[in-house]
């Protein structure tokens, strides 16, 4: 939700508490150590480079995370790593855990991207957005599935309590 916050509030042009942003806000902030570094979680996951129908899209992410990696302040490699990770989710149809994570880990890399020009760069910020409502509706349909099983559950149907 954090995320989604600062993704509303950068294309307002405001800090995600409501104040609008100062100029010192709106620089690119130097990253020491780089985020990028920081983030161990920010790989693609091994399994993924082993399966047949997403490979390709796998060995682009992960090309993508060495390079931006290797360049933590070069806005290129950052956006294009976000970018590969967002495609790479979008081919995994039928593992929608692997989807979410990877679609968080892109958020977090559009969110360093967008840092790097300073929450000005429309691509970053439209990707961004597109990113968090997709996982926005991971959550809303998990949140469906997990009623429907709760309205399955006979016990709960006849007591009207799970246990």
């Amino acid at each position: 939700m954090s995320e989604l916050k600062a993704a509303l509030a950068a294309l307002a042009g405001r800090t995600a508490g409501g104040t609008p942003m100062s100029e010192a806000a709106t620089t690119p902030k130097p990253l020491t150590p780089s985020a990028l570094s920081a983030h161990p979680s920010w790989f693609v996951p091994p399994h993924l480079l082993r399966l047949p129908a997403v490979r390709t899209a796998a060995f682009a992410a992960h090309d993508c995370s060495r390079a931006a990696c290797a360049n933590p302040q070069d806005f290129d490699c950052v956006y294009r790593y976000g970018l590969a990770l967002q495609e790479l989710a979008g081919r995994l149809g039928s593992q929608p855990a692997d989807q979410l994570s990877l679609l968080h880990q892109a958020a977090e890399v559009y969110l360093e991207a967008s840092r790097l020009t300073g929450d000005r760069h429309a691509a970053v910020l439209y990707n961004w957005a597109v990113a968090l409502t997709d996982i926005a509706c991971f959550w809303n349909a998990l949140v469906s599935d997990i009623a429907a099983c709760l309205l399955a559950c006979p016990r709960l149907q006849t007591t009207g309590r799970w246990r």
